[in-house]
This record gives C-alpha cells, sequence and structure tokens, in this order.
C-alpha cells in the first residue's frame, strides 16, 4: 500500500498549451534518429505524391496541358487509365510504407 509521500511522488501533472522541445526530442531519441528522418522523408514523399496526382488531374483537363505531364503520359503510352493507376499504387505504396 502506498503512503501518502510516495503518493505524491508518482503524481503525474499535465501542462496545457504548446508541446515543448524536450518532449519532441524525447520521442525522436525514442525512436531513434534514423527511423525519424525516414518518417520525415517517406512524409515528404506521400504528400508529394497526392499534389503531384492532383496537378496531373488538373493537366490533363486543362486545354493547355503542362509539358512535365505529357512526358509522363509519354511513359505510360499516353493511356489515362494506365497513368492514374500508377501513381495511384506509389501513393498508396509510399503511404503504406511511412
Amino acid at each position: 500500500m502506498l503512503d501518502e509521500g510516495e503518493d505524491e511522488i508518482n503524481e503525474e501533472y499535465r501542462n496545457q498549451g504548446k508541446i515543448s522541445k524536450e518532449t519532441f526530442l524525447i520521442y525522436i531519441r525514442a525512436c531513434r534518429y534514423w527511423a525519424f528522418m525516414m518518417l520525415i522523408i517517406f512524409t515528404f514523399f506521400m504528400q508529394a505524391s497526392r499534389s503531384l496526382i492532383d496537378f496531373w488531374l488538373r493537366s490533363e483537363i486543362s486545354d493547355y496541358p503542362n509539358q512535365i505531364f505529357i512526358t509522363i503520359d509519354g511513359w505510360f503510352n499516353d493511356n489515362f487509365s494506365e497513368t492514374f493507376s500508377y501513381l495511384i499504387i506509389f501513393n498508396v505504396v509510399v503511404t503504406f510504407i511511412r
């Protein structure tokens, strides 16, 4: 059974407001720096692939397609379904890895 002295020592405190830098550093150290960097890199690629799909779709439906997206279409024989499928698969894989 705990006495009052031990109860005060084990009491947790909760702060409200911003998360301190120390808390972030504790989480980063707990998951190792290389794992944290991989998380950042794959999060970037996940968002980049989503944005790529959005811009590619906009280019596909516009009257003046962007040259970069014409090149991407060329990689997939100008097939809308095939290009869209591969872009979605890439996004799903990156999201899964993340």
